[in-house]
């Protein structure tokens, strides 16, 4: 068994206020989010006299922040998961998952609101040379409302394993809290309300390799977001961003990777992605990037010696406008390159 506790404290700067006149004090302009977990799992080393694995796991959070009124929620996740092998090919899965958040924000009209998934998640694997299948559902309930959610994927392999057909499609959740939210725009406004997103995917790729240097993948899909959390400028002074909600986002996402690696020697890998969003509820998908480019590289210059090199590249996101017309973020890049050390085996500089 292993566990753990950790504590952080992480402080943003609130920018972007209009008309430039206005006068903020660093206090408050300050937000500042805290949480503090524990998490704890345990595992059997050899199966049961009945042959099950299991892997139960627990994770609590408390996370808060510094405006007054507070905003408190608490996070909790059990998860625990059994394993039951028949042979060395076959194996059965049952997972059963519970996702709690209590949410406190005086501020709300509801300051109190509970925010509940419960899954329960059997499959069935199955594991050759040339074959990884995994089918199943999920029934679950989120809030109280059942809905089932696919669980099925393939992966088929020449006999050389040079090439890979990905086929899926499978459903989970993305949870709706102020933690997730705020780790994704930690400019954020105090949320109201807080809903889940349900994601249906369904996908088809391939991955491979040409040579022993060179591998490549790459995957076209559809994702279906019901309620997805989209982030707009506020329209007071446009300091802060609220949360607004799309009740079904369609995204059409194609993805693509090539990487070249001579062993440690030397290792470059592009990366690349293109999204074309279909709202319901929303003008634009408000904040989402529809193209991303990026391309990693790492040189060894001597035995311990290594030169980095990063590029990414974006294109501009939907925003909404003070006026609430929409407009376009201009693309940009970042670039950035450094040397690292390797001091030990386990430490570099």
């Amino acid at each position: 068994w292993n566990a753990g506790l950790g504590f952080s404290s992480n402080d943003y700067f609130l920018y972007g206020y209009q008309p430039d006149t206005l006068s903020f004090t660093k206090n408050q302009l300050k937000q500042r989010f805290q949480a503090i977990e524990g998490r704890v799992s345990l595992r059997n080393i050899a199966p049961t006299e009945f042959g099950l694995s299991y892997n139960p796991s627990a994770r609590i959070s408390v996370f808060t922040d510094n405006h007054n009124p507070k905003a408190t929620e608490s996070n909790s996740v059990f998860n625990f998961p059994l394993q039951k092998n028949f042979g060395k090919s076959t194996a059965f899965n049952l997972g059963v998952t519970a996702d709690l958040t209590n949410y406190r924000n005086d501020a709300a009209i509801k300051s109190n609101e509970k925010n509940n998934i419960y899954l329960i998640s059997p499959e069935v694997l199955l594991k050759t040379p040339n074959l990884y299948l995994k089918a199943g559902i999920t029934p679950s309930w989120e809030r109280g409302t059942f809905n089932m959610l696919p669980n099925a994927m393939a992966d088929i392999t020449t006999n050389d394993q040079r090439l890979t057909l990905q086929l899926g499609w499978i459903g989970y959740y993305n949870k709706g809290s102020y933690q997730r939210f705020a780790s994704m725009n930690p400019w954020l406004a105090q949320p109201d309300s807080l809903m889940n997103t349900k994601v249906i995917e369904l996908y088809a790729g391939i991955k491979g390799s040409i040579s022993d240097h060179f591998s490549y993948s790459a995957k076209i899909g559809n994702q279906q977001h019901r309620n997805i959390p989209l982030f707009v400028n506020d329209s007071i002074d446009g300091k802060t961003f609220n949360i607004v909600y799309d009740g079904r986002l369609n995204i059409l996402q194609t993805h693509a990777e090539a990487e070249y690696r001579i062993g440690e020697k030397f290792n470059a890998k592009g990366i690349f992605n293109w999204n074309v969003y279909s709202e319901r509820d929303q003008e634009r998908a408000w904040g989402l990037l529809p193209f991303e480019f990026s391309v990693n590289l790492r040189w060894q210059l001597l035995k311990d010696l290594f030169l980095r090199g990063d590029i990414w590249a974006w294109d501009g996101a939907q925003y909404r406008q003070k006026s609430g017309a929409a407009a376009k973020g201009e693309g940009a890049f970042d670039l950035n390159a450094g040397v690292e050390y390797r001091i030990t085996k386990n430490v570099n500089l």
